[in-house]
This record gives structure tokens, sequence and C-alpha cells, in this order.
């Protein structure tokens, strides 16, 4: 039996990932022995996610962007995470090793390469961090999405397979539920939140000559993080009473995107890897608003990529409110601007799941 330990990491994006690669490797070979391995300094809850593996935490806190203290602090936290992940080690004989690029994977990578353990690693960005390229140094091969990613590592270990994501059952409907899907990351976005709020008015005025009671709808499913859900609700609320036709549901954090993803018409979102990849997965038509400050601007160039593909539109957080409200307008009623951007995805939809195969290349290799 293979033994196999995925990094996950702080957020959604890292953990998403990590489930993937797991469930794929189960269904693929039934002999492999998975432990899951992640910071316990975490931003989002395990509770509800289905690991369906054991869990270890170790203590991992991130480098770049900090203060000098916090660098230090984190220096030393890589010296103590290190001798954890050798204790884990020693319990847990591993093959292999992948990480789905947070911190947390620095150590845990380091000591196995030590011990002679196969080592890969995910990146889903375009430009990596600081953790995956250091560890590409010694690792076997680097899955990555974006092309930009080639020049930060050895070009002969990159493998472009795309991000791993969740296994959604990819379905199709004529009949379209929601008209925006809003999701600002797995912590939420307050600048994403504020500026949907201010478009949604603007569209619902722009539609309501055509939208009245009973008459048809508009539909929008927003996830606002836990600190926002209270406001941007009672924003909503206030909404429909001008426009009744207006239908809404808000979630602080969504488990099962698949249900909204598959009835989905136009989804606004920020340009992290796990979304941007999930994403490509459902022939709706995406609006990507990169986080200003992002480390590397790595949002900002992934959004880029999709673009310069017509996968995906960009608005930036500089631009008007009212530029992004006439950007889902087209997208909603304009069928010559949307066909463009569809035919664009087919291929992508048709394509073998990440997750597939960057486990027959793991697979190939122990």
């Amino acid at each position: 039996m293979k033994r196999i330990i995925i990094v996950l990491g702080a957020t959604g994006g890292h953990i998403f990932p990590g489930i993937s690669i797991a469930d794929a490797l189960r269904t693929m070979n039934k002999e492999v022995d998975i432990l899951f391995v992640n910071t316990s300094n975490l931003n989002i809850g395990l509770s509800e996610l289905k690991l369906n593996h054991k869990l270890v935490q170790i203590d991992s806190l991130g480098f770049k962007g900090k203060s000098i203290m916090l660098k230090a602090k984190s220096l030393f936290t890589l010296i103590k995470s290190i001798i954890q992940s050798n204790q884990l080690l020693n319990e847990f004989k591993a093959d292999a090793i992948i990480g789905t690029g947070g911190f947390v994977s620095l150590p845990v990578s380091l000591s196995g390469y030590l011990r002679g353990v196969k080592i890969f690693a995910i990146e889903g960005n375009s430009v990596p961090g600081l953790a995956n390229r250091i560890i590409a140094k010694f690792c076997k091969n680097i899955f990555i999405s974006f092309e930009e990613s080639r020049k930060y590592f050895p070009r002969k270990k990159c493998i472009e397979t795309g991000y791993p994501t969740r296994n959604f059952s990819v379905t199709t409907s004529k009949k379209k539920m929601y008209d925006l899907l809003i999701l600002g990351g797995s912590q939420g976005s307050k600048i994403l939140n504020s500026k949907m709020l201010f478009a949604v008015e603007n569209i619902l005025e722009k539609i309501s000559g055509n939208l009245t009671k009973g008459n048809g709808t508009f539909s929008i499913v927003h996830q606002t993080g836990i600190e926002d859900r209270k406001s941007v609700d009672n924003s909503y609320a206030t909404l429909k009473k001008k426009h009744p036709f207006l239908e809404f549901e808000t979630f602080e954090f969504i488990t099962n995107l698949e249900d909204f993803y598959s009835s989905t018409r136009v989804l606004v979102s920020r340009a992290g890897a796990s979304t941007i990849s999930e994403s490509l997965r459902f022939p709706f038509f995406s609006i990507l608003i990169p986080i200003k400050d992002s480390t590397n601007n790595h949002q900002h160039l992934n959004a880029v990529e999709l673009s310069n593909k017509n996968l995906a539109e960009i608005h930036l957080e500089s631009q008007e409110n009212s530029v992004l409200c006439n950007k889902i307008i087209n997208f909603l009623y304009n069928d010559e601007i949307s066909s463009v951007y569809l035919k664009s995805k087919q291929k992508i939809l048709t394509d073998k799941n990440p997750a597939e195969q960057i486990c027959d290349k793991i697979l190939e290799t122990l």
C-alpha cells in the first residue's frame, strides 16, 4: 500500500484542491493510505468539510508580507514545524508528499525530501508564493495552471494541468435559476460586497421596466463572509421593497457550491486559483474582480491570462460600479457578447479533470 501525505493550507483555495486530489487518488487506486496535514493557524473552519481521511495539524506561519517581528516569529515557527514534521514522518512512512501551495507545505516537504520521499507541488496562481519557489528546487514535479508560472520554476519540472477542483457534477440546464452568483472567497470580501450592492441597485433600476411582480424575477446568491452577512442581507431586503421581483439568498460560506454553479448565469468573484478553476468547469460567464494588493499581484495576473483567452472579464476595484453593472447586463442580455466567452469555454469543459491528470502522473512514479 502506498502512503501519501497531502498538505493543505490556511484557506479554502488550498484545502479544496487537497480534498480533490485525495478523492481522485482513492478512486484511481483503492490501495492508497492518505494523511492530511495542515496548519493549526486556519482561516477557515474544517468542521463542515468532508475530509474522509485523518488530519494532523502542525504549527506554521506565513513569511512574506509580514512585519519584521512577525517574520522573526515565522522563522522560529518554521524550525518548530520542521521538528513536528519529522516526528510525523517517523510515524507515517510516506512514499510521496503533495503540497497545495500553502506555507505549511514547506516544512513538511523539506523534511520529506531529506528522508528521500518524493515531493510534488501544486501551484494554482500565475505568480507562485515563496513556499513553492523554495520547494521547486527539490521537488519532482510542479503542476501549474497558468503559462506565466513557468518563468518562476525549472521548466522541465512543470506540467500544466489546471488547478484541481472539488468533484462537482457538471450539469447544464436551459432554464437558469440564478442570474447572479457572487463569491468573495472563503473569508468573504468587504470591497466586493460593497461594489456588488451598488451594482445590483443599478441593474435593478435598469431592468425594472421589463420585470414586474408576477412577471419574472431577478435572482441573486451572495456569499458574504461572516462579518458582512447581516448588513448585506439588510441591504437586499431594502432593495426588495422597491423592486419586488428581486429574489436573494445570502450565505457566510457555501459548502454545496455545485448546487449553485450548475444553475448560474453570471458569476462575479475574486480571482483566486481555486474559484477560477472551479468556474471553468461550468458553462456560465465569469467577471473577476482581483484583490488590489494580493501577494505578487497574482490575482490580477490570474485574471489577465483568463481575459486574454476570452474565458473571463476583468473588473478592477478602481473602476466605477456603473462599469461593473454594464458588464453584468451585457453577459445577461447581450447574446453576441456572451457567445464569445461560451465558445472559448467549450474545450475547457471537455478536458480531463485536473485532479485526475495530477494523480495519473504521481501514481506513475510510485
